[in-house]
């Protein structure tokens, strides 16, 4: 049987536990708490458990030497009483010790284990809500109509104005990272379809002539677009 079993068997034992003479009670204190008793067996294999499940099972066998102590000042006491009468030696009425149902979840000893680990190394647990609230998880966030007004943002730069040949000022978002060694800006508008075209075929060695040809032959040149 593992550690929890077995304590769940010494609980059930001490609940229905009986000791009407004082000879009795000496052999229940014997069975449980004597250098051989079942109590002392837990405590001496205790030494075995892993360190990081030492603080769930010393608090219960902590709990069960408690609870076995009692049960034998109970039956000690009782036994030194004497019983009134043959009937009153065993109370049929008396509330017994309930054992402890259940066991920790599989997912709270891993996260008992994980907090031992990190807590050893420095870090702490934070507590906080386990479900957050509409407004935090829908509400807050910023939609891109929002973007543009917000005032942080546009403080910081974020949110940037740019003058097009066609649409005229429009703003838009600027880069959402800068470095301090390479910063970033938006200069311009994105360049519009065949706007650069005649740049980029100087720089490959088209003579004007060739250029000419191509745009009469419709290869090159997007009517309405604008050259720079």
């Amino acid at each position: 049987m593992n550690m929890q079993e077995q304590i769940a068997a010494v609980e059930a034992e001490l609940g229905a536990a009986v000791a009407p003479t004082p000879d009795a009670v000496e052999a229940f204190r014997i069975g449980m708490l004597g250098k051989n008793g079942k109590v002392t067996a837990l405590l001496d294999a205790f030494k075995n458990v892993p360190p990081e499940e030492k603080r769930l099972w010393g608090q219960r066998l902590n709990q069960l030497k408690q609870a076995a102590r009692s049960r034998w000042e109970e039956l000690k006491a009782a036994a030194e009483a004497g019983p009134a009468s043959a009937d009153d030696a065993v109370d049929a009425t008396r509330p017994v010790l309930t054992a402890h149902a259940g066991s920790l979840h599989p997912i709270s000893i891993v996260r008992q284990r994980i907090i031992n680990v990190f807590g050893h190394i420095g870090f702490t647990v934070s507590q906080g809500p386990e479900v957050e609230d509409d407004r935090h998880n829908f509400g807050a966030l910023n939609f891109p109509p929002d973007v543009f007004h917000d005032p942080q943002l546009i403080e910081n730069g974020y949110v940037v104005d740019i003058e097009h040949p066609l649409f005229g000022t429009y703003k838009t978002f600027g880069p959402p990272l800068r470095m301090d060694a390479t910063p970033t800006r938006i200069r311009s508008a994105a360049p519009q379809l065949d706007q650069h075209t005649e740049e980029v075929m100087g720089e490959l060695g088209f003579g004007e002539s060739e250029r000419r040809q191509l745009r009469s032959a419709g290869i090159t040149g997007v009517e309405g677009a604008t050259s720079a």
